[in-house]
């Protein structure tokens, strides 16, 4: 009767059809598989478990007192004992699924910290500068952040003859009452230039500032002949962001983020009530980030 358990043995004559394999090979072979084994049954086993698996390997030496190690003399059959012993540790199914997994989480791992390291300084943000200034660690961010386009959402300034724009029914209202809102940033974002917008906003700060910040056309978003806003180079987080604009071309990045308004040339009709009822919308979703983010 073999001394070999059924896996040792079906190894051990794996190793003997391998005629063209030196002996010296054939060891490393096995020590190696033994050495995974170890390792794998280490991974998923219990801390009694290694405790019992140390104390094993760990045992004192019988040999004479020439004060040489049992390492160093030990013979074949001391080899062949110690393989039996490695292959002859618990093999149910349940061990070996364990194994396995903890053998594909660990070569992920390896994986991952792999690829970081070789392409973790290649990585750089998508953008490199942003239109908004960033706020510091230390710095409270606002709950939410609504950009209002100028023409023809706010003001219509198409007529060069008048001297002033014709603000949108209820438009200083509106503003007003977005400044009075506790955690809201408001920005203005136009395409029109800063020479030509610059006294609309002049004119709509006349009682006081209203908007934290002014965009103006530029060549770092504005580009021809579709100027698109893109959202994420305000460097804040989307899930805070609302847009309103009359111009469906701006928002399609964002379509999510997105309010869109009815065109305004100038015709003052009382029946106009897209800022009051963009004000209600604001208002609302404030409360909404609010309870999320409280």
């Amino acid at each position: 009767m073999s001394d070999y358990s059924p896996i040792e043995g079906r190894l051990m004559d794996t190793l003997h059809r391998r005629q063209n394999t030196s002996m010296i090979k054939s060891y490393w072979y096995s020590q190696l598989r033994s050495s995974g084994a170890l390792l794998d049954a280490k991974a998923v086993s219990s801390p009694k478990d290694r405790a019992a698996t140390a104390s094993s390997q760990y045992t004192p030496s019988t040999g004479n007192s020439s004060g040489l190690t049992e390492s160093s003399t030990r013979g074949p059959s001391t080899m062949t004992l110690s393989r039996s012993a490695s292959f002859r540790s618990p093999s149910s199914p349940s061990t070996r699924r364990r194994r396995l997994h903890a053998a594909a989480l660990s070569a992920e791992l390896r994986c991952a910290l792999d690829l970081r390291e070789r392409f973790g300084t290649l990585a750089k943000p998508l953008f490199q500068s942003f239109l908004l200034p960033q706020f510091e660690a230390h710095e409270t961010c606002p709950t939410l952040t609504v950009v209002l386009d100028l023409d023809e959402t706010l003001v219509s300034n198409r007529n060069g003859a008048l001297s002033a724009a014709i603000l949108r029914p209820y438009c200083l209202h509106f503003l007003n009452a977005l400044r009075h809102m506790k955690g809201l940033e408001v920005v203005l974002w136009t395409a029109s230039k800063k020479e030509t917008a610059l006294p609309v906003v002049e004119q709509l700060n006349e009682r006081g500032p209203v908007f934290d910040e002014v965009i103006y056309r530029n060549d770092m978003w504005f580009t021809e002949p579709l100027h698109t806003k893109d959202l994420r180079l305000l460097g804040r987080e989307m899930d805070r962001l609302l847009i309103v604009d009359n111009a469906a071309n701006c928002c399609k990045l964002n379509p999510r983020n997105s309010l869109l308004a009815d065109d305004f040339y100038g015709s003052r009709s009382e029946e106009d009530a897209t800022l009051v009822n963009v004000y209600y919308i604001i208002e609302r979703l404030l409360k909404g980030v609010r309870r999320t983010y409280r």
